[in-house]
């Protein structure tokens, strides 16, 4: 097990603290998303709000787990996960998104260049 498990304080936070994203506000990352059963006008808004909650979690450059940030952020971990790959893309602005191995096919990542 990493010795740095225990420096994240919410790694086994069980209580979700969703993000209040404004719907009037400009989106930080209006790029189109994709998928074999992608539809924009249906997907767009709930995929958005969903980069844009896993952003904010994890611009502070600390260690996250997929778990810890599902929690902090009220999507499911699959969207989690899909959403840490979408902030590696260009279109999302190519962000360098660090992935480490804890233990037993758990990981924790982080941010290490948030631009915002």
């Amino acid at each position: 097990m990493s010795d740095r498990r225990h420096m994240d304080p919410e790694f086994l936070d069980p209580v979700p603290r969703p993000e209040k994203v404004d719907p009037y506000q400009t989106p930080l990352f209006d790029a189109e998303f994709d998928g074999a059963d992608y539809q924009d006008e249906r997907d767009r808004p709930r995929l958005t709000g969903q980069i844009e909650r896993v952003f904010n979690r994890v611009k502070d450059g600390k260690w996250h787990t997929v778990e810890a940030i599902a929690n902090a952020t009220g999507d499911p971990q699959t969207s989690v996960s899909a959403q840490l790959r979408n902030l590696r893309k260009a279109k999302f602005g190519g962000y360098n998104v660090e992935r480490e191995h804890i233990e037993d096919g758990l990981y924790w990542y982080r941010l290490t260049d948030a631009k915002g």
